[in-house]
């Protein structure tokens, strides 16, 4: 296939242009790069000194009990699971446990029935202090 001459000369602008910003792009970069943090939302904001359990609700359900418990500010959600939490003596079974994203409220689902005494242990904020436990009695 034949091409005029002014065809040729445009490819050949337009391809050297086109590697002449690929070479600079490449070698823009920076040698080293930046250091990345996972995000870690607002519960590793305080420091936790003053964090306390505020209060435990509980509703039933077909399923069981829907559990909240409310802490005076952000905890580490990786201390809080199923051995942190007793019910009526016994370490719940849950199948279940989330967090609001301030990390503030804690929703467990456990399989029991009101009226239950619930007791919390061994939480901790996100700098590894430990919060008092906790005990409800609830109807």
């Amino acid at each position: 296939m034949l091409y005029n001459k002014d065809v040729k000369r445009r490819i050949i602008a337009f391809t050297l242009i086109f590697f002449s910003i690929f070479i600079y792009a490449q070698t823009a970069r920076p040698s080293a790069p930046l250091e990345t943090q996972a995000y870690r939302g607002q519960r590793t904001t305080g420091t936790g000194t003053n964090c306390y359990i505020q209060n435990i609700t509980a509703q039933q359900s077909a399923e069981g009990l829907i559990i909240d418990v409310r802490f005076s500010s952000g905890v580490d959600p990786r201390s809080l699971n199923s051995s942190n939490i007793i019910i009526n003596g016994k370490t719940v079974v849950t199948n279940k446990i989330g967090f609001n994203r301030e990390g503030t409220v804690c929703r467990i689902n456990a399989s029991a029935k009101l009226p239950c005494s619930i007791t919390v242990k061994n939480v901790r904020t996100p700098d590894g202090k430990v919060i008092p436990a906790y005990t409800k009695e609830l109807k």
